[in-house]
């Protein structure tokens, strides 16, 4: 199993960003992970005043580091995850500084190809 995994995507809203993670203790039942993305994203931003209105759209930075463990199955590559991250979002328009945002997440990873 790899130690480094990079991928990169593309979606169909405007967000772009490259990935890096890094896996601790790969062989072991329960592997502690990082990752460390960073990209760019699409805002748009709506402010109504009621009949009018001030309306932009603006492609910024982002980053995002996370970290979790992962709890693979027999196969040793479908596995139990669970982690948090948080997503840095320069943003200044108005009264707003930034769209940072924590989070959290667990699931079930299963693989689409090897």
């Amino acid at each position: 199993m790899e130690r480094f995994r990079s991928s990169g995507r593309k979606v169909a809203t405007g967000i772009w960003g490259n990935s890096l993670t890094w896996i601790w203790a790969v062989e072991a039942t329960t592997q502690p992970y990082a990752v460390v993305g960073v990209g760019g994203n699409m805002i748009a931003y709506n402010q109504l005043f009621g009949e009018f209105g001030n309306q932009q759209s603006k492609f910024g930075f982002a980053a995002r580091p996370e970290a979790g463990l992962f709890i693979p199955f027999k196969n040793k590559v479908s596995g139990f995850s669970i982690g948090a991250s948080y997503n840095i979002m320069p943003f200044r328009e108005g009264d707003f500084k930034n769209l940072n945002s924590p989070g959290i997440h667990a699931g079930i990873n299963v693989p689409l190809r090897k």
